[in-house]
């Protein structure tokens, strides 16, 4: 047992022995730097240099683009809508003819710092979001082309004429107008032979249009001669005009599909929706979850699309704390009493409140379903509550009650809020007063 243990020592002894020699003979080689990107004045810049220095400077802005990128196409694949080939390539040649020309867009394009095809990956979010609003909007073609067929003049430029005109009493003096014209200045002649109200300045009788020009011959005559061109006498009733097309504009229809963009614009604004309302509520919907250290601030900023605002009389309300959602929008009670204009008591005793404005009171508890308003039982959707130590009434119902009215603008998410009622204007999926969709929590994967 003995000798086999001292072969096996005498073996172990060895074999590490071999080992060190091996590692004597073949060294561990040097760590390699890693690869240069740029040399400057004999320093390397190397690609994790770039990498966090992107990063620190611009991954905040990156990691905005990619999650309104996932939660736009989210929104997108809900409602049915996609954006074709097509549809990027035609928001693209959008974008050029912004340039002077292809040249100064590649080179806009260079400045950035991006491709072409990164380009195109941005404006395809941007085209979805789009087809999002308009169906928010309830905006379809259908309408888009029947707005554009009742409203042509909206999309026509009439045809212009820089018209300067002698007129006469005589057809000698026409004729020897337009004799004069010939070699001389028509402002001078027009000074001289001119009997109407434009003589003195030169007979200019200004940069018109047809509807704008009587007589009509006089009309006729200014847009069939070319830019430049003088008539020769014209009669009307006795009195003769000369006239000098100084200068022509051609009249120019927008198509319906350059006008389109118009149109939406003109929809979307009647609706009170927006691009910029859109895309804050579908962040407030989305469930975020920022795993990357260092962009807590991300996760706050979404945070904040959440949350609801509350507009009195066109002021932002300070209520203290938050609106909440049960059944209805809940407000806290005594601040939200207070921009209204009314007086609010708390009776400790039985959990009872008391509101006043004007001629109407207001009297209800909490967790109960019937309020009483000037002596007269009212039953309530949804009870008034305490949450965190705040009482909370229906915003609708109260506001109703004093006398104002309360209009839901989801796109935005805010309460617009009137003292005096007033007729809310229609806006798609609120207004009505009823429960939002309740967005999920977005959470900072490296907050406590």
């Amino acid at each position: 047992m003995i000798r086999c243990g001292t072969l096996a020592a005498f073996l172990l002894v060895f074999a590490l022995l071999s080992a060190s020699v091996v590692v004597a003979q073949e060294p561990v080689p040097e760590p390699v730097a890693p690869p240069s990107l740029v040399i400057v004045n004999g320093n390397a810049i190397t690609r994790d240099d770039f990498l966090s220095t992107l990063k620190v400077y611009w991954g905040s802005e990156a990691l905005r683009m990619l999650i309104d990128e996932q939660i736009v196409a989210k929104e997108a694949a809900r409602l049915g809508v996609s954006a074709t080939a097509a549809d990027v390539d035609a928001r693209l040649l959008r974008e050029q003819e912004g340039y002077a020309s292809a040249r100064a867009f590649k080179a806009a394009l260079r400045e950035r710092g991006i491709s072409q095809k990164a380009l195109k990956r941005e404006l395809k979010t941007a085209v979805l979001l789009d087809m999002i609003v308009d169906k928010r909007a309830g905006i379809t073609d259908q309408k888009v082309s029947a707005y554009y067929t009742a409203h042509l003049t909206e999309f026509t430029t009439p045809a212009r004429v820089d018209l300067y005109v002698i007129t006469t009493g005589t057809i000698e003096s026409a004729y020897l107008a337009a004799e004069r014209i010939a070699n001389e200045d028509f402002g001078v002649v027009a000074e001289d032979l001119s009997t109407d109200d434009f003589a003195a300045t030169g007979g200019h009788w200004g940069d018109l249009t047809a509807d704008e020009i009587a007589p009509e011959a006089v009309q006729v005559a200014a847009f069939n001669l070319e830019p430049g061109g003088r008539s020769e006498p014209i009669e009307v009733e006795g009195a003769f005009f000369v006239i000098w097309a100084k200068d022509k504009e051609p009249g120019s229809v927008i198509a319906e599909a350059g006008a389109a963009q118009q149109i939406k614009n003109k929809f979307r604004a009647d609706k009170n929706v927006s691009r910029d309302g859109v895309l804050r509520s579908l962040r407030a919907a989305a469930d975020v979850k920022i795993k990357m250290p260092g962009y807590a601030h991300i996760a706050a900023e979404l945070k904040k699309a959440r949350e609801i605002r509350v507009v009195v009389d066109g002021d932002l309300a300070n209520l203290g704390a938050a609106p909440i959602q049960r059944n209805r929008m809940l407000v806290p009670a005594e601040a939200f009493a207070a921009a209204l204009g009314a007086s609010f008591e708390y009776f400790g005793v039985n959990d009872t409140m008391r509101i006043i404005k004007d001629d109407v009171t207001v009297i209800f508890g909490l967790n109960v379903s019937v309020a009483n308003v000037n002596d007269e039982p009212i039953q309530l959707d949804q009870s008034p509550l305490r949450d965190g130590g705040v009482v909370y009434v229906p915003a609708r119902w109260l506001a109703d009650t004093l006398g104002g009215s309360v209009h839901w603008v989801p796109d935005t998410l805010t309460l617009n809020v009137k003292s005096v009622k007033v007729d809310a204007p229609i806006s798609p999926g609120g207004g009505d007063g009823g429960p939002i969709p309740v967005p999920q929590p977005i959470t900072d994967g490296d907050a406590p």
